[in-house]
């Protein structure tokens, strides 16, 4: 029976020039693996054979990613762990991204995601997004003192037990950068089950004294991220005119309608390959709110997003984005 890390977010961040993989994708620049996805079974024959392609690579930057399944996680994990390699966060990184973050030498945050929405999300093995029962023991057992030893001691075994026995894969201790003290009181939290951060159990320390990150300095990412504003061009025409184009086909319209409809602010409007899936985010910054609606959309759609508008002005024209292919 195939086993794997519950994860309560899954998302495709594609970006050009990746070499594809089953699930995982890998994007080669200078030494930096970038690596996005949802991990399956057979991404770690493609994560080493990309390593083996590529001999100057000594850091991994895990950027939007989800859980995956566990044979893969620990062979991945194991991989980093015996050739020292470096890890670095971008965005969010959960489940078994976050366990293969640990298998780092060096480990820390990214300079190319705003810091307060991105994170280290932790939790136990799950066969599926429902109830661990009947697993608890043997995950404690075999996990704990492998996370307790790649955080040189620093993590707490309570802390440890705590999140490998939540009982739904929706939980998860949380970390951020510690940089975030200067804003928020508490920057490490254990969250059992779908539940606001103000109302999780506050950890008193943060992942640098536990240890989770090595530095509080920032590693650069050497490309440029999809959710960087500056990679699109707004055009004057309104999202709404798409509701009167006779370009646009009925479905996308229906996409479209759903969203005007809404009446909420939207900084960013992304569809989905296949034109049935419309989600759009309205954070503080647009780079937040690119990230997030493309990460809705794929969790959902399960196919690749595009932005199509910002601050409700359009990134690509009519024609385009009835093209089914975004070309």
């Amino acid at each position: 029976m195939r086993y794997f890390i519950g994860s309560v977010i899954a998302v495709y961040l594609l970006a050009s020039g990746a070499e594809f993989a089953d699930a995982l994708e890998f994007k080669i620049v200078e030494n930096q693996m970038i690596v996005s996805g949802r991990i399956e079974s057979s991404d770690a024959w493609y994560f080493n054979r990309a390593l083996d392609k590529n001999s100057k690579v000594d850091t991994v930057v895990l950027r939007q990613m989800p859980g995956g399944k566990v044979d893969a996680m620990e062979r991945i994990a194991s991989t980093i762990e015996e050739k020292k390699l470096t890890t670095i966060v971008s965005g969010i990184c959960v489940s078994a991204c976050a366990h293969i973050f640990l298998a780092g030498e060096k480990r820390q945050f990214s300079d190319d995601f705003p810091l307060g929405s991105s994170f280290l999300g932790y939790h136990g093995v799950y066969r599926s997004a429902g109830s661990l029962e009947g697993y608890k023991g043997v995950v404690a057992t075999n996990s704990e003192r492998w996370y307790v030893k790649r955080s040189g001691g620093k993590l707490d075994s309570e802390v440890v037990l705590a999140w490998l026995s939540f009982d739904h894969a929706s939980g998860l201790a949380r970390f951020y950068h510690p940089n975030l003290k200067n804003r928020v009181p508490v920057v490490s939290y254990l969250c059992d089950g779908r539940m606001p951060l103000k109302k999780c159990k506050h950890l008193e320390k943060t992942a640098l004294e536990y240890g989770i990150i090595t530095t509080a300095e920032l590693g650069h990412v050497k490309d440029t991220p999809h959710w960087k504003p500056e990679l699109y061009t707004k055009i004057k025409t309104p999202v709404s005119a798409l509701m009167d184009s006779d370009v646009i086909s009925s479905g996308k319209k229906k996409a479209v309608g759903t969203y005007l409809k809404s009446k909420r602010p939207a900084r960013a409007v992304v569809m989905s390959k296949n034109g049935r899936w419309l989600f759009w985010a309205g954070r503080s910054t647009m780079e937040t709110a690119i990230a997030m609606a493309v990460l809705r959309c794929e969790l959902k759609a399960e196919v690749k997003c595009h932005v199509i508008g910002l601050d409700d002005k359009l990134t690509r024209t009519l024609e385009q984005i009835d093209d089914r292919d975004f070309k």
